[in-house]
């Protein structure tokens, strides 16, 4: 690649940010400059998406498809439970079906689409849909037309205080997910031993780690049917401090209480809010079933394992409040 890709990726690991002219240079040689100055010519494309994916998320997706999709091409957009995932830090990637497309064969999507396009056998890519949003690895939001839900239903976010630690909980479940990755391959014959001593340190650190250092979740809504959560939320949130002298970094995700007592990050997805003041924006997309008796919220960190090197630099504390709109029905 070319070398000031790596040079601006060290400038910003170390900085916290990239400049303006390191910006103006990706930009230009993006997809989405040829979408705001009339290109591409209009192309059919199969955009599949991780909705886990932590490098490229539902959102880009999501702009990939109607930047191809406004010029008049055959897009469509397929969602999975895979993707690029961080190792240690989250759960291994899933399937590569979306729901009940491509479970029994994924390579028979690609495949379809291929015969259609490239070969001209008319109807193979009939059995995909416009869009596929992946709810966990059997079900899936399928709709025929290629419009991801952006925003929803409004919800307040009360004031909720944030300490700087909030979130490190996160990284002790990491290192156990390390720690049994190495002991595992060397200890089978102890394997009978080993889960329940891992079992037992898990919920150990565990609890102590969530009862001083876990994230705020701020309660929105609990559930007495089942409902579906896919989409990409909108919102409004204002972040406040004591003492306005740091630049802190509040790391905001979409959160499920299920009802036999988990609290889940939905698809493990966060969404950085750096500095104090108002912020406006796209939540990450995300895509969920909710049963009775889950409570859906916002979860918000003050550490997060996937922004390590990207985190707060100095200590905070912060109060964070706003408005919300979440994608479920």
């Amino acid at each position: 690649m070319d070398p000031y890709l790596y040079e601006n990726y060290i400038r910003g690991l170390l900085s916290g940010g990239l400049a303006p002219e390191a910006r103006a240079f990706f930009h230009y040689r993006s997809l989405a400059y040829f979408c705001e100055h009339g290109g591409p010519y209009p192309t059919d494309a199969l955009v599949i998406q991780g909705m886990r994916d932590t490098l490229f998320n539902l959102n880009e997706g999501s702009w990939i498809a109607h930047c191809l999709a406004q010029k008049g091409g055959d897009v469509r957009l397929l969602t999975v439970q895979g993707g690029h995932v961080l190792p240690y830090l989250q759960a291994p990637a899933g399937g590569v079906n979306c729901g009940p497309v491509g479970q029994e064969d994924p390579a028979e999507i690609v495949l379809a689409w291929f015969d259609e396009k490239l070969k001209g056998k008319a109807g193979r890519a009939a059995g995909i849909p416009r869009l596929c949003l992946s709810l966990d690895h059997e079900e899936a939001l399928i709709a025929e037309r290629l419009e991801v839900p952006r925003g929803g239903v409004e919800h307040e976010v009360p004031p909720t205080w944030l300490l700087p630690l909030q979130g490190l909980s996160g990284l002790g479940d990491a290192a156990l997910r390390l720690l049994e990755s190495l002991l595992r391959p060397v200890s089978s014959p102890l394997l009978p031993y080993l889960n329940p001593a891992l079992g037992l340190l898990e919920r150990g650190i565990s609890s102590f780690t969530g009862a001083l250092a876990g994230p705020a979740f701020v309660p929105l809504k609990t559930f007495h049917e089942e409902a579906i959560l896919a989409g990409i939320p909108l919102f409004q949130l204002e972040v406040r401090g004591v003492l306005e002298v740091s630049n802190p970094v509040v790391f905001v995700g979409v959160g499920v209480w299920r009802s036999d007592g988990r609290m889940e990050i939905v698809d493990e997805q966060v969404y950085p809010l750096k500095g104090f003041g108002v912020h406006v924006g796209e939540l990450v997309g995300v895509g969920a079933r909710l049963t009775p008796g889950d409570t859906l919220g916002l979860v918000l960190f003050g550490l997060q394992e996937q922004f390590l090197l990207h985190g707060n630099r100095t200590p905070f504390t912060a109060r964070v409040q706003g408005r919300v709109y979440l994608p479920y029905k």
